[in-house]
């Protein structure tokens, strides 16, 4: 069993479910699905469309910024401190929420 897909697959859906991050993640998601169809088309045993309908999915999770909603990044979001500083974590967080 390949651990780091595993690992990558849980914080993705970890990420979407919370709300945190869901730009990023999104954006990994892309990647991380495109990557696998490019890999598995061949395979008789793969549906190839299944990673198109997985990359739409992120793609509309970018384009909406799902997480400012109702997530984790929502609520972050209203911090001041976030909302206002200008150091180099503040700013990544406000890119990738």
């Amino acid at each position: 069993m390949n651990v780091i897909a595993f690992l990558s697959e849980i914080g993705m859906a970890s990420a979407f479910i919370l709300g945190f991050g869901v730009r990023a993640f999104a954006l990994l998601g892309m990647v991380f699905a495109a990557q696998l169809y490019f890999g598995l088309y061949t395979h008789s045993g793969e549906w190839p469309w299944e990673f198109i309908f997985i990359i739409v999915i992120c793609w509309l999770f970018y384009i909406n910024a799902a997480g400012r909603s109702l997530g984790l990044d929502a609520w972050l979001r209203r911090i001041p401190a976030i909302q206002k500083s200008n150091n180099i974590i503040a700013r990544l967080y406000r890119w990738a929420s």
